[in-house]
């Protein structure tokens, strides 16, 4: 997983990169349990699915793909929060999140 660390006091929306291969993979913020899975996805060896947690939407290759119905988008709260993923065949898969701390 990695630790996210919104050094503000307001919430932040990131842009979360999961790097394959994966299959079915699920994007937790561990501090709410929150998750944005996408059951039956698969993707290849570096291929990339993007989510934007701003417009809540995610990408494959540029290309729209629907979350779940039932996921949760999720926000940075301001402090750490670990955020990780789950899903099958994902030895070699690397998560990353960007963000920038946000006040008000």
């Amino acid at each position: 997983g990695c630790l996210a660390v919104n050094s503000g006091t307001f919430e932040t929306r990131p842009l979360v990169t999961v790097t394959g291969p994966i299959t079915s993979p699920s994007i937790i913020n561990d501090s709410t349990g929150q998750a944005v899975t996408f059951t039956g996805l698969h993707l290849p060896a570096n291929a990339q699915l993007i989510l934007d947690m701003d417009a809540r939407q995610a990408y494959v290759s540029t290309v729209f793909y629907a979350a779940d119905a039932s996921s949760s988008w999720w926000v940075l709260q301001g402090g750490e929060t670990l955020v990780y993923m789950t899903g099958s065949g994902s030895a070699g898969s690397v998560l990353s999140v960007s963000f920038s701390s946000a006040w008000i």
